[in-house]
């Protein structure tokens, strides 16, 4: 990575790539569209992924009656995702599409699913089972805010990314999979490192505003 950063290509999911080389996934991948080819460029051919960005690889048919419904639908995600023995969930936060941000609220909340790692660039979760047992003791996250800020704060201390920036981020990521306390944490870190920033206001009253309490929707 170092290297050809220092020629001047941008690696994207650099703190990924690093977590990867240190845990391999044990098993199948199911991942999104967008992350498939960086996937193939960390994991191939120890690891096939599920998709990736080469539409024309792909079929009509395995998109509408495979990719999408897995997300779509969480009867179809436990019939598929056994038949196909995913194991291990590695999806973009950044996805925009209706099946991918459902997925992703859905998954998180799935107590067969544990989400042992989450940045601005991906949120990644094992199986719950014994194979799984080790990395889910060592690096699970939940949406406790002890647990999820200890692990997230570690990665932006070391960042070189713009604090506040990476802070919003992760507020939004938080505030998508409706883990709301931990997302009102990260977005109030950005207000503290700039105070006169209007974006971050914007999201921590968003968050407030799904609380139907007074005190709440005063705070909104």
């Amino acid at each position: 990575f170092n290297r050809l950063e220092a020629l001047g290509f941008k690696i994207p999911y650099a703190p990924l790539g690093e977590y990867l080389q240190n845990h391999p996934p044990a098993g199948k991948i199911f991942n999104d569209f967008d992350i498939g080819s960086f996937l193939i460029f960390k994991l191939y051919p120890s690891h096939q992924v599920f998709v990736d960005n080469r539409a024309e690889a792909y079929s009509k048919t395995f998109f509408e009656t495979i990719y999408k419904p897995m997300q779509e639908d969480q009867e179809k995600w436990a019939e598929l995702s056994e038949k196909y023995g995913i194991n291990f969930i590695f999806f973009d936060p950044a996805d925009i599409t209706p099946w991918g941000n459902s997925f992703l609220k859905n998954i998180v909340k799935n107590s067969d699913w544990k989400v042992v790692y989450i940045n601005e660039d991906a949120i990644i979760l094992v199986k719950n089972n014994k194979i799984n047992s080790e990395i889910i003791s060592k690096f699970s996250v939940t949406d406790q805010n002890g647990v999820i800020v200890d692990k997230i704060n570690g990665y932006i201390k070391d960042s070189n990314k713009d604090k506040v920036d990476l802070n919003l981020t992760l507020s939004r990521i938080l505030y998508k999979i409706e883990w709301r306390g931990p997302s009102v944490y990260f977005v109030e870190e950005a207000i503290r490192q700039d105070p006169k920033n209007p974006e971050a206001y914007w999201y921590k009253g968003l968050t407030h505003a799904y609380y139907t309490d007074k005190q709440n929707q005063e705070l909104a």
